[in-house]
């Protein structure tokens, strides 16, 4: 079964109520941990839809990216959350008026946050004894934390150094994917580097600019995510 992890937790309530509920936790908890955390992310801010529409400019030109990924949220019951990414401004107005018929606007917020050229995508698995297990493929991580894709690479924990294993050997991939480790809170150096326990969902981008680096879009704290 592949699907998001709110899906995972609906389909485990006839089996494991607890682990249900420990498992279904809104995504806006992950987006304000990794706020908390002061983690590499991308900017975002929310507005009503009519606000946004008044002076779309205005709005897009904060994010300061060429790209955006917007999301429709509905603020009634009766609409549908809609969302794309990838989009230039001109791209953003015309999946709105393709989307929301003026009569619905007032039914809408609208989420604004940069989009960048994804490289690679991810998770990473911090468990409490300070052991690590990541999985991540080229382009979107979408496919890695639904289940709907295969990993290409893998990177984990040695047993018995510590030292982190590499299923690749390409060497800038491997000082890539340090990079986003090390952006992760941790203690100590090198073999003794402890990181933040807890579930991490990142992307590899390539800015504007040219400037490659991590972005993460998702941190749980919350022990359910975990490996057993």
């Amino acid at each position: 079964m592949a699907g998001n992890i709110n899906e995972w937790a609906a389909a485990l309530k006839r089996f494991d109520m607890d682990l249900s509920k420990r498992l279904d936790e809104p995504r806006s908890v992950g987006i304000q941990n990794i706020e908390r955390l002061g983690l590499p992310r991308y900017q975002c801010e929310t507005v009503p839809l009519t606000t946004f529409l008044s002076d779309p400019h205005r709005y897009l030109a904060k994010l300061g990216s060429r790209k955006f990924y917007i999301i429709l949220l509905p603020v009634a019951p009766r609409f549908t959350r809609k969302s794309k990414a990838g989009l230039t401004e001109e791209g953003v107005i015309s999946f709105v008026s393709a989307n929301v018929p003026p009569s619905s606007v007032e039914g809408y917020d609208i989420i604004l946050q940069q989009f960048f050229e994804n490289l690679y995508g991810g998770n990473i698995v911090i468990q409490p004894d300070g052991t690590v297990y990541a999985e991540f493929k080229e382009k979107k991580q979408a496919g890695i934390s639904t289940g709907a894709d295969t990993p290409k690479f893998i990177v984990e924990s040695d047993t018995f150094t510590g030292s982190l294993r590499y299923d690749f050997t390409d060497p800038e991939l491997r000082s890539l994917f340090y990079s986003v480790l090390s952006s992760i809170s941790h203690e100590g150096a090198s073999r003794e580097r402890k990181y933040l326990p807890g579930y991490y969902e990142f992307l590899i981008v390539r800015k504007d600019d040219g400037t490659v680096g991590p972005i993460f879009i998702d941190y749980r704290d919350n022990p359910a995510y975990l490996l057993p």
